[in-house]
């Protein structure tokens, strides 16, 4: 009878009081699992990595730059992270243009598509704005772990992932489903960085 209770009681402990410090802690591992898988996956490659940090992210313009910099100035204010809009930080819009620009140098097959930036702002918030650790994930994210084409077709297969964990969301959870609609806040903004950018 006590172990029944005692477990009951260790398990509301853990889902109420504890979720919110491995939620934390979680951020710090997520950076240190990236860093490691991408930096793995580079070396896989075989790749002078300097190298490509040197052509990704040099002052010269190269011949797609202008195309590929309209579109992701166009993106930017799009992004949907206090910390990469308004105008006090200008700065930091930098630095993101600077990384989706450097991946669209490093995979000129891929280029810039539409949803980048805001895979690129929640890594460049995890990684403390390093260009090069943000550069490296996303090109791992991107490049490996994800489904060749997710990002083509108008982010058709995004676009249903997404579909789907509203749905998934509104039965299995409606009052936050609709306290996110009641803030006119997109439940699958929310879920697209979940979905794009979990290690596990």
């Amino acid at each position: 009878m006590k172990i029944k209770k005692w477990i009951k009681y260790l398990n509301n402990f853990l889902s109420d009081k504890l979720f919110w410090l491995f939620r934390t802690l979680n951020i710090f591992y997520v950076l240190q699992i990236w860093l490691s898988l991408a930096t793995r996956y580079i070396k896989d490659l075989r790749i002078d990595w300097n190298k490509v940090l040197q052509f990704a992210f040099n002052d010269k313009c190269n011949p797609d730059d202008d195309a590929l910099g309209a579109q992701i100035v166009k993106d930017l204010h799009r992004t949907g992270c206090s910390t990469f809009s308004g105008i006090e930080n200008e700065e930091d819009r930098v630095i993101l243009q600077r990384v989706l620009l450097g991946y669209a140098r490093w995979n000129k097959v891929t280029g810039y598509c539409q949803g980048f930036n805001v895979l690129a702002a929640f890594i460049l918030n995890v990684t403390n704005k390093n260009e090069a650790d943000a550069l490296k994930i996303m090109v791992y994210l991107v490049d490996h772990m994800l489904p060749k084409e997710y990002f083509a077709h108008n982010l058709r297969a995004l676009t249903v992932d997404m579909a789907v964990f509203r749905t998934y969301l509104a039965m299995k959870l409606p009052k936050l489903s609709a306290h996110l609609t009641k803030l006119q806040q997109e439940s699958v903004m929310i879920a697209m960085v979940g979905m794009l950018t979990s290690p596990y």
